[in-house]
């Protein structure tokens, strides 16, 4: 039951982002996620390595791309990648295609790709970066309500909010214990 609940709403998480990232403008395609680049577009930054780690898009799927922070840490993108694997295995329509990047030249990219017009259809977002990011326009709104991220069971405080608009739902509670 409990993994239900979670198929769920990491679909509902990602249909959310679809909507709000890459609006009504997406195509069907088999192009490779974007690249970040600078903005006169000519030389790749130090991320542009990352390389996506799906498979190509399936014929007559619409290609969302992601993007994480969790290059570096084999546990949390390995659970990204199996909540994608889901995600993709549930419905025929859609297919997230992931790029991981190192946390440490991540925020560069973002801004970066924001600049050159390359940013994909949904951020993997650390909740401190998620004001600053809203603030910036690298990314936009998404169109939830209150009653539907209580619905979800997204504890408020997984909720990243800038200027009274919903911008992210965190998908990991993190917790610091000091002795």
């Amino acid at each position: 039951m409990k993994k239900n609940i979670w198929t769920i709403l990491v679909a509902l998480i990602v249909v959310a982002m679809i909507a709000a990232a890459c609006g009504t403008g997406a195509q069907p395609t088999q192009a490779p996620a974007a690249q970040p680049t600078e903005a006169s577009g000519s030389q790749p930054t130090q991320a542009a390595a990352a390389q996506p780690t799906q498979p190509p898009v399936a014929p007559g799927r619409t290609q969302i791309s992601m993007w994480s922070h969790s290059a570096g840490n084999p546990t949390e993108i390995a659970v990204v990648e199996q909540q994608i694997k889901e995600f993709n295995d549930m419905q025929d329509k859609y297919q997230v295609v992931l790029e991981a990047f190192p946390q440490a030249s991540y925020n560069d990219s973002v801004a970066a790709a924001s600049v050159a017009g390359s940013l994909p259809c949904v951020l993997d977002l650390d909740a401190p970066t998620v004001p600053n990011f809203a603030w910036s326009g690298y990314v936009q709104p998404l169109p939830v309500t209150d009653a539907e991220i209580e619905n979800m069971g997204i504890l408020p405080a997984d909720v990243g909010r800038f200027q009274g608009k919903v911008y992210s739902m965190g998908q990991f509670d993190v917790a610091l214990l000091i002795y």
